[in-house]
Parts: structure tokens; sequence; C-alpha cells
């Protein structure tokens, strides 16, 4: 196996030229042959994923208010640009750690704090109360306090905390990931409920989180 050192044309290159491949350790290798490979379910997966972040990456370098947003996280660092902080934005869905409905009375005007964190940010959090039909009863935006991590949801109306009741809270980051986890009556709202990874739907991943790209608001 060739290896360069020093050489002022091929340092710091990575990636395919040709048939050659190169690492950013100096090092040349040939391009592995995958024509007869048979790739497993999840590696599929993993890989139709890929493709998405990087076309995500394409179209966020693209949008100047993204790629600025992107370029701000890679300022230091080293080696790496919007497009690397783009996919790795895509790759790190937010996650919601708590929620707090020790002021809530069940009437409106009542704040629930929701703690959600992402590796960039997160841009939006949603509460909805579901009843035991199926029914919306109230839905809507968090507003961002002045914590990091910190939301507030302010209670709409007069909601009727009744056995089935759910309550849904999804937290979306910049690029569009969404999680969500859900609460269904009766739970303990006297202390601090903290999402552990049965708590958070499955998607498939092993942090179960949802990977839905859907929003509505």
């Amino acid at each position: 196996m060739a290896r360069t050192k020093n050489n002022c044309i091929t340092y710091g290159s990575s990636g395919k030229m040709g048939h050659v491949v190169f690492t950013v350790d100096g090092r040349m290798r040939p391009k592995p042959d995958i024509s007869r490979r048979v790739w497993t379910q999840p590696q599929k997966l993993h890989l139709e994923r890929v493709e998405e972040s990087k076309r995500y990456g394409r179209w966020a370098i693209c949008d100047p208010e993204l790629n600025e947003f992107y370029a701000r996280k890679a300022a230091d660092k080293h080696g790496l640009g919007a497009w690397h902080m783009a996919i790795s934005d895509y790759f790190h869905p937010p996650e919601i750690m708590s929620a707090d409905f020790r002021n809530v009375n069940r009437t409106k005007g009542r704040n629930i704090i929701i703690c959600a964190t992402d590796n960039f940010e997160v841009k939006k959090v949603m509460v909805s109360f579901i009843s035991p039909a199926s029914e919306i009863l109230e839905n809507g935006h968090a507003d961002r306090e002045s914590g990091h991590f910190a939301w507030n949801y302010r209670l709409k109306s007069d909601i009727g905390f009744v056995p089935g009741l759910s309550v849904f809270i999804r937290a979306m980051d910049v690029a569009g990931n969404i999680t969500m986890v859900t609460l269904t009556w009766p739970f303990d709202c006297q202390n601090l409920v903290n999402f552990a990874l049965p708590n958070v739907l499955q998607s498939g991943k092993k942090r179960l989180k949802s990977q839905l790209r859907i929003w509505n608001g």
C-alpha cells in the first residue's frame, strides 16, 4: 500500500479519484469492489439516510440563511465547513429530556416547562392534548425560555385530565428532525417527568426516536 508524506499535492486530500481512494492520513488505496456485496436491511436504511443527509447538505449550503447558520457552527471546527455541520445536524435528532407539570392545575394559563436539546439548535417545541376518543383538545407551540434548553407551554383552555388522555410533546431541530414523546394520564405530575428510552416512540434506531420529518405549524 502506497503512503505519501508531506506531499503538497495530496496532503489533506480525501475521497475518490478514478480507481484510487485517498485518506486524510496520506494513504492511497484501490477503490473497493462492492458490486457483489449483499446489503442487510439495516445497512440499506443507513445508506439511504446517508444519501438523504447529502441532499440536505447540498440544499442547506445553497440557502443563505442556513449556510450562514452552519458556517457559524463550523467556525471553530478545524477542517470542517457548513456542509459537514448540516450533515451532522441531519443525523442527530433533538432530545426531549423532561417535562415539568408541577405548575399545571388543569386550568388555562398554567405552564408546562419542557427541557429539549439538540447538537445544534431546537427550532420548535409543540404540545398536543388528545382525548381518549382521539379528539384534539388543544395544541400549540411552546415559547423558548431564557435558558438554552427550556421551553414554556401555556395552557389555552381547561383540560379535563381523564384516564386515557394523551399528551404529545414534539421537538424539531433546524434540519427538520422531529422527536416525539407521549404521556398517558394518569401519570405523576407532582414531580419532574424524565423521559427514559421506553417513553420515546420507536423509529428503528437504538435511541428509539421518531424520525418523522413533517411539521404542521
